[in-house]
């Protein structure tokens, strides 16, 4: 959890004794250092009525009871559980937690462990998968090398985590500790999707507890921390507050770092981010209280980020980006219009790219995408598929495209809990023939990761990507 939270809690920190406030755990000293094993006690969770219970005991003796220091001003707020007030946080927790601390026990550790993959030959390996990788545009940022996770964000620790981490390890990190980690990313997935099911949460409770237990196994005491203890609490903080996406700290650090334009100098912080808010909240009404040029009101567009309105050809929610040509289908693609009802006659127009739900496709044929690839996708039926072509046809926008044929991922399924990474599949080729389908049918983009002798199609868990 983040530590902004504690004198809200006014609870002890994690690296003290009870420093989890969901549970009973009390910690035990490592090499003087707090851990959280799995032991053959069972710690309950905490409630609110115990909770008030020992703040009243810690005011009344003057120490801490259970983790408990005092009484905390969050009391005097209406139905505000002090308890499920502060889930875990999905950034700190699993990306910046969990995720880095895997990839430092890999690639940092002495050469001696049976996990180590941190030689040059295995990095140089691992660095080349990740950075042939050409995400989907809807991905922030593309790959860099492991080499440089010290400088890593969290949403590349993300990225990592549920589409690179899989493929780019397979046969570099030893298959125990790779089936240990897809426990890890099935687990993830599921909590991340834009909807869960009952059955998804207590799949994903399951899946974190074998993670778990499993970690301290393979990884040893040492490496139980207060991040791998706080997922077991995960299952119960999305019951309780929702999807992992919906309340983690993402959005607050991306205000931050928009704070953190607003800053000239290392005098008055408060002062200037005040004033740089009040002003740019101020410049939408300047245009329309006082009688400004085009050219003003274009400089304050510009210092609020404002682009002109898309002003294209859209259809359906779909909007068609760039200017059509046009062009004479070839004969497998009219015979497949044809096919579906779609008679065209002589030549058509046709467009590059598209935008639909906040996700830009683009054809095979565009040129101007280097590091970024939007060539393949995934339709409302769950299928993939390769765009070739977007047309017009009859007030319609379509898209010509080959299906991506696809196959289990086996290699990551865990055979002794039956779990399977069900969002990484294996590409098996594309169909010779080209299918058609109105382009309102576009769901989402999917990640291709590709090594040298196989490939990968990783769809996505919702569509907040990071």
């Amino acid at each position: 959890m983040p530590q902004q939270e504690l004198p809200c809690k006014n609870t002890v920190q994690f690296n003290g004794y009870y420093g989890c406030s969901l549970c009973y755990h009390p910690g035990k000293v490592h090499s003087g250092v707090i851990k959280y094993p799995i032991d053959v006690a069972e710690y309950s969770e905490r409630n609110e009525e115990e909770m008030l219970a020992d703040m009243l005991t810690a005011t009344e003796e003057a120490r801490s009871v259970r983790g408990v220091k005092g009484p905390t001003p969050l009391v005097n707020i209406p139905h505000f559980p002090v308890v499920w007030g502060f889930p875990p946080d999905f950034m700190h927790c699993c990306l910046l937690g969990v995720t880095r601390q895997l990839a430092e026990l890999w690639f940092g550790s002495s050469s001696g462990e049976a996990f180590y993959i941190g030689s040059p030959t295995k990095i140089g390996l691992i660095d080349r998968r990740l950075v042939s990788i050409k995400p989907p545009s809807i991905v922030s940022r593309v790959p860099r090398p492991i080499s440089e996770r010290k400088y890593w964000k969290a949403s590349e620790w993300y990225n990592w985590l549920l589409f690179f981490s899989l493929p780019c390890l397979l046969g570099v990190l030893p298959q125990p500790y790779l089936l240990h980690l897809s426990i890890f990313v099935r687990a993830m997935f599921l909590l991340l999707q834009k909807s869960i099911s009952n059955e998804d949460g207590n799949m994903a409770d399951l899946l974190i507890t074998s993670f778990v237990c499993k970690f301290q196994l393979l990884y040893g005491t040492p490496s139980m921390t207060f991040n791998v203890h706080s997922l077991t609490h995960l299952a119960k903080s999305v019951k309780k507050w929702g999807p992992l996406w919906t309340h983690s700290c993402f959005p607050f650090e991306s205000c931050n770092g928009q704070i953190k334009k607003y800053l000239c100098g290392n005098k008055g912080i408060a002062l200037q981010a005040m004033h740089k808010f009040m002003l740019l909240k101020a410049l939408p009404l300047y245009g329309h209280i006082y009688n400004v040029s085009e050219r003003v009101t274009s400089h304050c567009n510009e210092m609020l980020g404002i682009t002109s309105k898309f002003k294209g050809v859209e259809i359906d929610d779909v909007q068609l980006l760039g200017n059509p040509i046009c062009v004479q289908l070839s004969d497998e693609e009219r015979f497949a219009l044809n096919f579906n009802g779609f008679i065209v006659d002589g030549n058509v127009e046709s467009f590059c790219r598209l935008r639909k739900n906040g996700f830009t496709f683009h054809t095979y044929t565009y040129s101007r995408a280097t590091v970024r690839s939007d060539k393949y996708f995934c339709l409302l039926n769950g299928s993939c598929g390769e765009l070739h072509r977007i047309i017009t046809h009859n007030g319609q926008c379509l898209i010509l495209y080959k299906e991506v044929l696809l196959g289990d991922a086996s290699e990551f399924d865990d055979q002794e809990l039956g779990m399977s990474v069900g969002h990484i599949k294996r590409w098996m080729g594309t169909q010779e023939n080209f299918q058609v389908r109105p382009a309102h049918h576009l769901s989402s983009s999917c990640v291709i990761v590709t090594l040298v002798n196989r490939s990968y199609v990783c769809f996505l868990p919702n569509h907040c990507v990071l």
